[in-house]
């Protein structure tokens, strides 16, 4: 009988591995970056209180643009919410002008 030699064929998997970073900055510094959603993108996040500083309404304004789906937001594992300054930008391009629903609502808001 004669001997058989077996042929060893090698397997290779190639694994990708996708991460996110979610950085968190101290008041007053600039905004993080992390990926929204909505956007399908990263962007710049803050806070609703950096927001409100940015736009110059009330942090109850910005909660508010949230609740009606009006602006981008995500929560990080420790629970705190960011806001896409993306979303927040387009709100101001499109809408801010004394005559828009939104400063409008923004002026309710106010009141």
């Amino acid at each position: 009988m004669g001997s058989m030699k077996r042929r060893r064929t090698r397997k290779t998997t190639e694994i990708e591995v996708e991460t996110q970073e979610v950085i968190f900055t101290a008041h007053g510094t600039r905004p993080a970056t992390a990926w929204c959603q909505q956007c399908a993108r990263e962007s710049a996040m803050d806070s609703p209180d950096g927001v409100a500083r940015l736009t110059g309404v009330s942090v109850r304004a910005v909660y508010r643009w949230i609740d009606a789906g009006g602006i981008h937001f995500t929560e990080s594992p420790g629970g705190r919410l960011l806001v896409c300054l993306l979303s927040v930008q387009q709100i101001a391009q499109q809408e801010w002008h004394p005559g828009s629903q939104a400063t409008r609502d923004v002026r309710k808001s106010e009141a």
